[in-house]
């Protein structure tokens, strides 16, 4: 099993007016841009492999995969109107898997950024 994280905030500079924590949480699917995995969300990522999901440098949430990735185009989610300004639902470049998803206390700082494995064993014993 693989450990991955993905970040929830979308802007490039990680504005926290532009989390799109709520949208994880209420359409149980986790997604990122492609450019920002190198291609790997959408190889890489399989059913059962934990997702960490971090606010900032905080791990805030935990998913466990369900479906196989997808670009986002083929789920349908409930969306706040007020994201239009940052977010556009029909981006081609935007992977997503389903999740189960819980929120969490686990306040371990981890590195900003959008995508990448974690390979911290002392992490990953602590994600469920």
């Amino acid at each position: 099993m693989k450990y991955w994280k993905i970040g929830s905030r979308w802007h490039a500079k990680g504005a926290k007016e532009n989390s799109i924590l709520d949208i994880f949480l209420q359409n149980a699917v986790v997604f990122v841009k492609e450019v920002n995995t190198g291609g790997r969300m959408m190889t890489d990522v399989k059913i059962g492999y934990i997702i960490a999901i971090t606010d900032g440098v905080d791990i805030v949430a935990t998913a466990k995969v369900k479906s196989s990735p997808s670009y986002l185009r083929n789920y349908t989610l409930n969306l706040p109107p007020q994201i239009s300004s940052f977010f556009d639902y029909h981006e081609n470049d935007t992977v997503g898997v389903k999740v189960n998803l819980v929120r969490t206390n686990i306040k371990i700082p981890y590195r900003q950024g959008a995508f990448c494995e974690i390979l911290d064993s002392a992490l990953q014993s602590q994600l469920p």
